[in-house]
């Protein structure tokens, strides 16, 4: 249960920080 929640806020966390990327480099497409 625990692990689960760790892994959904990682997801998270590297989801934001594709969105950042994506907002700084429009060229570069996920």
């Amino acid at each position: 249960m625990r692990g689960r929640v760790v892994q959904r806020t990682r997801t998270e966390l590297m989801r934001s920080f594709l969105q950042k990327m994506k907002t700084k480099t429009p060229k570069l497409q996920y």
